[in-house]
């Protein structure tokens, strides 16, 4: 649905638990009206896809809660293979620096960084090969 009209409320806005908040009438086009508060100015424009969140009424009118839809071909794309490589690394660094802390080992030298980085590498090998046995059939 499409916001047709926002007006600012006559008060502008508050000071709630989350700082100042602006707060406008929005008319929907399904002709539903309410007021919205958000935390940025003109987060809401005439134009605007919106689905609603919640809808409180009472005395004093209706509430609205609005948000921008989600559309899987705008959404950024993650490559979970990538992510799960970079947590991998990450691990298999942590743990070599662990064990070459807790063996004495210095680590400021260019070699001291290679052999940590090989150590590293053998860590991931050990880890991945656990992983593909457990991942085995029960015989």
């Amino acid at each position: 649905m499409k916001i047709t009209n926002v007006t600012p409320t006559e008060r502008g806005g508050y000071t709630g638990q989350y700082g100042y908040m602006f707060t406008y009438h929005v008319t929907l086009d399904n002709g539903l009206t309410g007021e919205v508060s958000c935390k940025n100015e003109n987060q809401w424009k005439t134009g605007d896809d919106v689905e609603i969140v919640s809808q409180q009424t009472n005395q004093y009118g209706t509430k609205l809660r609005l948000k921008k839809p989600e559309f899987a071909g705008n959404r950024p794309h993650r490559d979970d293979r990538n992510i799960q490589a970079s947590i991998d690394s990450s691990w298999a660094i942590n743990a070599a620096l662990q064990y070459q802390i807790a063996n004495g080992m210095a680590y400021e030298s260019d070699a001291a960084i290679g052999a940590l980085c090989s150590l590293a590498k053998q860590m991931l090998e050990v880890k991945n090969q656990i992983i593909a046995h457990l991942n085995q059939p029960n015989e």
